[in-house]
């Protein structure tokens, strides 16, 4: 029994070394570091910001499947680029009062804009953002400035 314990051990320990904290919302805290191992495995680099409070009123599997897809984008958009040195992305998730607001943006290549619009209806990440921002009385505002796309989320009244 000590063998399984010991081993046991030495697998956790390996994992909380690997684990970095950003939230106490275990589910949020293990997607980013999910995500964050994604990017890392394909050579880009992912800062993470998050101040977040313990007391939000949004559905912790419902704020897990907003951001995931946010950085799921991001991570296929970056990916596809020609040069993988500009594969960069950002994540801010910040509360303030009653406010979630949530940033993210990455390098593209915005001469995939034309077989993108072509391929709208393939993925379903953007459209459920959209929903779960429209079922929170949120606001969502995509935009690009030269090579890079910004999605910036507020949720309103999470309080």
């Amino acid at each position: 029994m000590t063998k399984q314990k010991n081993y046991l051990q030495a697998t956790t320990d390996q994992l909380n070394v690997r684990q970095k904290f950003y939230t106490r919302d275990i589910i949020l805290n293990y997607l980013l570091n999910d995500k964050h191992e994604l990017a890392n495995q394909a050579n880009i680099k992912f800062e993470i910001k998050v101040l977040l409070s313990e007391q939000i009123n949004v559905d912790k599997d419902i704020l897990a499947v907003l951001i995931g897809n946010l950085i799921d984008n991001a991570l296929e958009a970056s990916k596809r680029l020609p040069n993988q040195n500009e594969a960069e992305i950002s994540l801010v998730i910040k509360q303030f009062e009653d406010k979630l607001l949530i940033d993210i943006k990455n390098h593209y290549n915005p001469g995939e804009v034309v077989t993108r619009r072509r391929r709208k209806y393939d993925g379903l990440g953007t459209s459920n953002i959209k929903r779960i921002v429209s079922n929170y009385n949120g606001l969502y505002k995509q935009w690009t400035e030269t090579n890079v796309y910004l999605v910036s989320i507020i949720l309103l009244n999470i309080n």
